[in-house]
């Protein structure tokens, strides 16, 4: 800029350019910080749902590969001389009836990372013409449903039919193996583990 006698001079920033370029900033932040914050939460809500899933598929799993019932027994629940604390002698569908805990492998060790995590199930004889409905009287049909309540009371819920004539209920002339489950667990670090699995074999009819 040039002043009367036609010398230059560098104009500087006026104090009241600093204030609103301040604001401006200021809001843009605030809009990138809200942003963020929003796209932090929904990556936090997927990945538990994600966890939820898995930990929902992995006793699924477990459940349905179990023989349909204790031979002679026909009501829901564990049998004479079955832990109430530990599933590793849990061999069939009903001992899983009301049980609740923490989310745990068969042999009782816990699973990191889910410590505040909680996993039940409900088993329930289901109708064979509507497997939706419950009945009272055992028609060869079970309705089994695991539910998986993450940190923040947020509950996800799985549900599938074991029927008395499944791929495992059949009388073997020798002894056999049937792959029933496959499964793959990730570590990420020191911290979260994804976990995932499928059932194979042994559909209900």
């Amino acid at each position: 800029m040039l002043t009367s006698d036609g010398s230059r001079y560098n104009r500087g920033i006026t104090l009241a350019e600093v204030l609103a370029a301040s604001v401006i900033v200021g809001l843009i932040l605030v809009s990138a910080m809200n942003g963020l914050g929003g796209a932090l939460k929904t990556w936090n809500i997927c990945s538990r749902r994600g966890d939820a899933y898995g930990l929902a598929e992995q006793l699924l799993a477990e459940i349905l590969q179990q023989n349909y019932e204790e031979p002679g027994s026909s009501f829901l629940g564990l049998d004479t001389g079955e832990s109430g604390t530990s599933r590793a002698t849990w061999d069939d569908v009903d001992d899983y009836h009301n049980w609740s805990s923490v989310p745990k492998h068969k042999d009782g060790t816990p699973i990191a990372g889910f410590a505040n995590w909680n996993r039940s199930v409900d088993i329930a004889f289901a109708s064979r013409t509507s497997p939706n409905t419950s009945v009272v009287v055992d028609q060869g049909l079970k309705r089994i449903t695991v539910n998986v309540t993450d940190p923040d009371g947020v509950t996800l819920s799985l549900t599938a039919w074991r029927s008395d004539s499944g791929l495992l209920e059949g009388d073997q002339e020798s002894d056999s193996t049937a792959q029933t489950w496959i499964g793959s667990q990730l570590k990420i670090g020191d911290g979260l583990t994804l976990q995932s699995g499928v059932a194979l074999f042994n559909r209900p009819e």
